[in-house]
């Protein structure tokens, strides 16, 4: 296996492990793993609108609208007036929302305790490279063929 073939096949696995593990948190707070995500972006970007959220969790806007109103109908989420603009809705999370969120990331999570329990494998330095190569490659990622790079 080449270099770039086995990269591929490790970012594949981290994810497959990474959704695994966020998907037995949301569960355990009794709420999907997209809702939870959906949730966290709310609360990461308060009072936006339906059409802001989907393009932030790159959904469609058919689909966010069936997942806020799920959330609206179970109290984790509120839509009201804007205050800018009096015809627009914006959404934000409510103090339950924040609740299973607090939980579902916190350090009762699954995800949480794995890494917790793991952190002592890797040192500051060997973190900060990490961090340093992910967004290198990111940066790598989504740079157009032919661009210059920053």
């Amino acid at each position: 296996m080449d270099d770039m073939t086995e990269i591929i096949a490790s970012f594949r696995e981290l994810k497959r492990v990474f959704f695994r593990l966020v998907h037995q948190d949301a569960e355990a707070v009794g709420i999907t793993p997209v809702q939870l995500m959906v949730i966290r972006n709310l609360a990461q970007h308060q009072d936006i609108t339906l059409n802001e959220l989907a393009e932030k969790t790159q959904l469609t806007a058919s689909t966010m609208s069936g997942v806020v109103e799920r959330l609206v109908k179970a109290g984790l989420v509120e839509r009201e007036r804007s205050e800018q603009d009096r015809r627009a809705l914006v959404l934000h999370v409510t103090d339950a929302g924040r609740e299973k969120l607090s939980v579902a990331f916190g350090p009762q999570s699954t995800f949480q305790r794995r890494l917790a329990a793991g952190r002592h494998r890797l040192s500051e330095e060997e973190i900060r490279e990490l961090l340093r190569l992910h967004h290198e490659l990111i940066t790598i990622l989504t740079t157009e063929e032919g661009e210059p790079q920053k």
